[in-house]
């Protein structure tokens, strides 16, 4: 009897490690949809920006939303839905996976965005922005306009504009006399500069590249005068010293490095 019950334990030990294979290697069902499924998936991409000067504390969140915009007596249907916690500085990159079978090509569909902090609104899109079909791509860019607060006035041109001088090495400056007011004017066309230091006027060459600049060249008439001979010179020298720039507003920086050595004005006429 003994070789029978070797024999009838030999074939369940095979049995046993059959089956463990079989548990082991073959993936389940939903996993293999799973898979399928997100190879299917397409998506729709682009950036979120605003014009203000604004940093979003902590905790603020951008939602951004794929709709269906079909019909314009029912409300838009939600496709797609991203939520971005704590949003870097713009551009702010989304991406929006969808399912292709939802869309239909006889219909409209558009992206839509808001960011909030805690409970407020903050910006929202004031705008369509029709992706996918009808002759629309899958890439957007998104402009957000801010809720509830003030209209920024947009930054100054650097160049063809008339910029009066308001200080010298960081302090205040107010134009007092007879003679013109020191100031600046960058022609963008001929990358030159012209403008009057006090008593006599200038001119030369501006190199301009992402917030830096220099001034060269400079040429300054020759005349004598009883008053402004004093900030022409503080004045003339800090341009040929100033490397960067920054504007905010109607105000103008001149910087060297990142010290203060001229600010300047927008005047409009």
């Amino acid at each position: 009897m003994r070789p029978v019950f070797k024999t009838i334990g030999t074939a369940l030990l095979a049995a046993g490690l059959i089956l463990v294979a079989a548990c082991t290697q073959a993936p389940s069902v939903g996993a293999t949809a799973s898979k399928r499924s997100e190879a299917g998936m397409q998506q729709v991409t682009g950036t979120l920006s605003y014009r203000e000067r604004l940093l979003l504390r902590p905790g603020a969140v951008a939602e951004v939303s794929l709709l269906d915009v079909s019909r314009a007596d029912a409300p838009a249907r939600t496709i797609a839905r991203q939520l971005i916690d704590d949003p870097s500085a713009p551009p702010i990159p989304f991406v929006l996976k969808y399912d292709p079978a939802e869309i239909d090509q006889r219909m409209s569909y558009a992206v839509r965005a808001v960011i909030r902090q805690e409970d407020r609104l903050l910006f929202t899109t004031d705008t369509m922005y029709p992706v996918i079909t009808r002759g629309a791509g899958n890439t957007v860019d998104l402009l957000l306009k801010r809720v509830g607060g003030p209209e920024t006035k947009p930054d100054a041109s650097l160049t063809n504009t008339y910029w009066k001088l308001v200080s010298v090495g960081g302090e205040m400056y107010r134009h007092v006399g007879a003679n013109r007011e020191p100031h600046l004017k960058l022609l963008e066309r001929d990358n030159a500069v012209t403008g009057f230091g006090g008593c006599n006027g200038y001119s030369g060459r501006i190199e301009l590249a992402d917030g830096m600049l220099r001034f060269s060249d400079l040429a300054v008439t020759q005349r004598a005068c009883l008053e402004g001979m004093e900030i022409e010179s503080r004045f003339l020298a800090a341009l040929r010293e100033a490397n960067r720039y920054a504007i905010r507003g109607d105000t103008l920086r001149l910087l060297r490095d990142d010290e203060d050595v001229l600010g300047f004005e927008a005047v409009y006429f």
